[in-house]
């Protein structure tokens, strides 16, 4: 007897019949033998195990352990639980890592609702999801899923870029939200006289203005975990330089709005304009910069390795590590100094990276013989994001829960 995926749909808030089976059943978890129960049916059949889905779980977090997520699920569910191990709670986000404190969180709702942890599922992107679970000793079931990594990979196989060796600047840094880490390193590279010489961008610069107060004093709560407050004095000009620009595009984007519903950003459209093509180093700030105990790799990481480009990460602690580690990706460790990575202080972390691209800015002959004589090198990093999308760990993980 073949061997299913039973899943109880009945009164879930979070997700209908055909979303569920949409996410199982698409790459890369690739779930087909599903089956919809009854949540009778989990104490029939007690050698069976049996699935509730919730999701959209960013939609219901905070930093206040006030996690409303709970209870929103239906009593008959939870008391199924109580009553029932074979019953499992997943709570799926596909592509975010969510909070440094979301385990916390879940692992004291799920004892204040008298639940077994054992049979709570986390599954998420953040690569750290273990050593949350060990710093608060939970045991709730940790995994990190490939989703973003499969589909950001596979967006990027159909761009057939050029490897031209012929660029207009050493550096790129593309940004679209503000962000403490990135305005902090935009204001480091205009405080030390290098912003000009580089191709960035700060799409939605303009809501920086929002972050100063009446008396135009920076709000104290924008740069606590990386910037002193002598260091913020320090960095006046640089942040009100950058707050009344607002808005800035890069060199390639100057004709071309990626960003036109405030919301969504046009990859495909970014990628066509080869605005990636154009420079040597791409300082890659990614979404996450402050917790020690996340690791988010998003689309932000794989641009530099498909584009030809050497990268430098703007990131958490043990970003680049992870990259080496999971990935296999070759970081010119004999060209970058990547020990900023191992620094776990945020601000020490950022003024590493910052000296590392001034040490690299005085030495523009030495990155383009570098690029010329390493081309290999260059096009065994694209083949690695072809190999992402053969990993087939998502697949196994649910094949194994039935």
């Amino acid at each position: 007897m073949e061997k299913t995926f039973n899943l109880i749909i009945e009164d879930n808030p979070f997700y209908n019949k055909t979303q569920i089976r949409e996410m199982l059943r698409n790459e890369p978890r690739s779930v087909e033998n599903i089956k919809i129960c009854n949540v009778e049916d989990v104490s029939l059949q007690p050698n069976q195990n049996f699935y509730y889905i919730v999701t959209k779980i960013t939609e219901y977090l905070n930093f206040n352990y006030d996690l409303t997520l709970f209870d929103n699920i239906p009593i008959k569910i939870k008391e199924t639980l109580k009553n029932n191990n074979n019953l499992k709670l997943l709570f799926i986000e596909l592509n975010e890592s969510d909070f440094e404190n979301t385990i916390e969180l879940f692992d004291l709702k799920i004892k204040e609702e008298k639940i077994n942890p054992k049979q709570i599922y986390y599954i998420g992107a953040n690569h750290k999801f273990n050593q949350l679970k060990e710093k608060c000793k939970s045991e709730i079931n940790v995994y990190t899923l490939n989703h973003g990594q499969f589909y950001n990979c596979q967006r990027l196989t159909f761009t057939n870029p050029e490897y031209t060796t012929d660029k207009d600047f050493i550096f790129m840094t593309h940004n679209r939200n503000v962000k403490p880490h990135r305005v902090g390193l935009l204001s480091l590279l205009k405080k030390y006289n290098l912003l000009d010489s580089i191709d960035w961008s700060l799409l939605k610069g303009s809501e920086l203005k929002r972050m100063f107060d009446e008396n135009g004093k920076l709000v104290e709560w924008f740069f606590p975990n990386i910037f002193t407050i002598e260091e913020v004095i320090d960095l006046s000009e640089s942040l009100k330089y950058l707050s009344i620009l607002g808005d800035k595009k890069s060199q390639y984007e100057l004709e071309i709005d990626f960003n036109s519903d405030g919301y969504r950003y046009d990859y495909d459209e970014a990628y066509r304009s080869k605005c990636y093509l154009k420079s040597y180093i791409n300082i890659t700030t990614e979404t996450n910069y402050d917790s020690p105990f996340i690791v988010h790799i998003t689309e932000k990481t794989f641009n530099p390795f498909n584009f030809y480009q050497i990268p430098i990460f703007v990131a958490t602690y043990q970003h680049v590590k992870y990259l080496r580690d999971l990935c296999g990706f070759d970081m010119f460790d004999d060209l970058i100094n990547h020990s900023y990575d191992n620094e776990i202080d945020n601000g020490k972390r950022l003024f590493m990276i910052v000296e590392e691209i001034k040490r690299l800015n005085e030495n523009p002959q030495v990155i383009k013989d570098f690029y010329i004589n390493n081309k290999d090198r260059f096009f065994k990093n694209r083949e690695i994001i072809f190999k992402l999308l053969e990993d087939k760990k998502d697949y196994n993980f649910f094949k194994n829960l039935i």
